[in-house]
């Protein structure tokens, strides 16, 4: 039986049905620490979704900090064979509906984990917009920054029945008709001191499907003014690996991409593994 833990009443932002929201400020923490076991669950911490025709300008979320943000530490997480349990740390979704001058800022954090096991999806810093109900929607001027991180812990999905684990690290979907303008991502993906086994780990993906992306901006300020996606120090054992992918497809508009990135795998063993960076796919 899939369970839902809901970490504090301003973990979860949703805005539905035609509402507007202006000159908003949001600062928030979610925990769940040591002692604690996730089981078979779905967990969101700092997720926001615009749905629904709502109209949302000049907002400010903020899940930031040394000791803040998005964490799940000294935590058993147990997934199933066949199911799909979901975490979502930092993770932004705007679907049939407009945002203008969005800033959210997250630091997502998994570490000390002995392991995960099963079949898990695991999101931090993911950004999603959508058309589905094709009325144009909208994201302009919008701002995510993301500090992403899973440390000292040991993922493994090789009892799952099909497929196996996802890791998403600041992945980007624009799909069915989305409309994007001046959109800035800040950045810095990292795994290390972990084991993982089948699992598919993405670290900075720009998906970009039958929609529209305008004057993109990819870069993190504090590191050489390059985004980072980092494996260190790590465990890799059949599964794929990919840094800093872009994919174009179904007839979609991309123009002015600026991406600063580097991509790093330091210290790390990969068995029986797919790895790629700096990948583009236009089709």
């Amino acid at each position: 039986m899939k369970k839902t833990i809901l970490v504090s009443l301003v973990v979860s932002s949703f805005l539905m049905g035609e509402n507007t929201v202006n000159n908003l400020n949001i600062n928030q923490t979610s925990e769940i620490t040591a002692g604690s076991s996730i089981d078979n669950a779905m967990v969101h911490q700092g997720k926001t979704e615009v749905l629904g025709a709502s109209d949302v300008d000049e907002v400010i979320i903020t899940q930031v900090g040394n000791s803040a943000g998005n964490i799940i530490e000294g935590t058993d997480v147990v997934g199933s064979a066949s199911d799909s349990p979901i975490i979502h740390q930092g993770f932004t979704k705007i679907d049939n509906s407009e945002a203008k001058d969005l800033d959210i800022d997250s630091t997502n954090i998994i570490k000390d984990v002995g392991t995960i096991y099963g079949k898990n999806t695991i999101e931090q810093g993911s950004f999603i917009i959508s058309d589905s109900n094709a009325t144009d929607s909208l994201a302009a001027g919008t701002e995510l920054d993301a500090f992403n991180t899973i440390d000292n812990t040991s993922i493994d999905a090789s009892a799952v029945d099909i497929n196996g684990t996802l890791i998403k690290q600041s992945v980007i979907h624009l799909y069915n008709g989305a409309i994007t303008d001046n959109l800035s991502l800040e950045y810095k993906s990292t795994m290390k001191n972990s084991s993982v086994e089948d699992t598919e780990i993405f670290q900075g993906t720009l998906d970009v499907n039958s929609s529209e992306l305008s004057d993109l901006q990819v870069r993190d300020t504090s590191a050489n003014d390059k985004a980072i996606q980092l494996i260190e120090d790590s465990d890799i054992v059949g599964g794929s690996i990919h840094q800093n992918s872009i994919n174009i497809s179904n007839n979609a508009y991309v123009s002015t991409l600026n991406s600063f990135t580097q991509n790093t795998i330091d210290e790390t063993t990969s068995t029986d593994s797919t790895i790629s960076q700096s990948e583009i796919t236009i089709n």
